[in-house]
């Protein structure tokens, strides 16, 4: 077990939360986006992560950083691998679990996100957790066993739902103990697995152009600039904090999913989503309340 960390500075903290929420801003668009393509779940799979992969090559060479070559070597290690396996399956099983439940029931099942990072960080990383900290991922917990009850989607459609979190998950925590891994290769590592895991299972004769833009529109902005803020505020924000953020995304992407597809939540969902914001706003307000006004800061 490594050190407990030190808290962050409150300008990075900051930086931390605004591209935190801009990233939810831009996962919480998957399901309208996916509900969109008619292709099969190995296409979308390998078309997303393949737009995903050209954005993400094409920022690293903009940007011309001279630390490429060693931003590359840092992913040499088991760490490194590890963090971009654990990209590749929390957004391999994201796909899948959207088309084998509703969206909303696997956006609030995002929710499964603080509870094991805040865990994880309480293991490994010697992150404290205050009793407003344990008391919001009750919250979340019990808001993901409401939505987990009948109705749900089923055991492959939960199973994955539930995957998908527990992996980002351990992102959060592995990127924060190993701050030197460099996040953009490691993304780039993540997509090229999914596209190379997910050939053969795709059907390129039954993917039509109108499926091509809705998965350039997956690929680049709900994955790519997803993945490029959530990796930069990872590294800014407690896995506490960072994943109660992220619960805004079931939050946002049901009312998209609501608002531009014929699905209607389920009562469950509703009411698990419900919990969910309380969640949120629980942490939010102790948390204030401690620092001052730092709605999002660790004790």
């Amino acid at each position: 077990m490594g050190p407990p960390t030190v808290p962050p500075a409150r300008p990075s903290r900051l930086r931390g939360q605004i591209y935190a929420l801009a990233a939810v801003l831009c996962w919480s668009t998957a399901g309208i986006l996916q509900r969109q393509v008619s292709a099969g779940a190995g296409d979308q799979l390998v078309g997303r992560a393949l737009f995903a992969l050209f954005a993400l090559l094409l920022l690293s060479a903009a940007s011309q950083d001279s630390r490429a070559p060693a931003a590359v070597r840092s992913l040499a290690s088991p760490a490194g691998l590890l963090v971009a396996v654990g990209l590749a399956t929390a957004s391999g099983s994201f796909i899948i679990a959207l088309n084998h439940t509703s969206v909303a029931h696997a956006l609030v099942f995002q929710a499964l996100t603080p509870l094991v990072a805040g865990l994880l960080a309480l293991l490994l990383l010697g992150e404290h957790l205050t009793l407003s900290g344990w008391l919001a991922i009750s919250l979340a917990a019990v808001g993901v066993l409401l939505m987990a009850g009948p109705g749900g989607g089923g055991l492959l459609g939960d199973g994955m739902a539930a995957l998908s979190p527990t992996a980002f998950a351990i992102v959060i925590v592995v990127a924060r103990r190993h701050r030197r891994i460099s996040m953009a290769p490691a993304t780039c590592l993540a997509e090229a697995i999914l596209v190379l895991g997910g050939l053969p299972f795709i059907h390129p004769d039954q993917i039509t152009s109108i499926d091509l833009l809705w998965l350039a529109l997956l690929g680049v902005g709900q994955q790519g600039v997803g993945l490029i803020l959530f990796t930069r505020a990872a590294r800014m924000l407690s896995a506490a904090s960072m994943g109660l953020i992220v619960l805004l995304e079931p939050v946002l992407g049901s009312l998209w999913a609501w608002l531009g597809t014929a699905e209607r939540p389920a009562a469950t969902t509703l009411a698990g989503g419900g919990v969910v914001i309380a969640a949120v706003l629980v942490k939010q307000w102790a948390d204030r309340s401690a620092t001052g006004n730092d709605p999002l800061a660790t004790p």
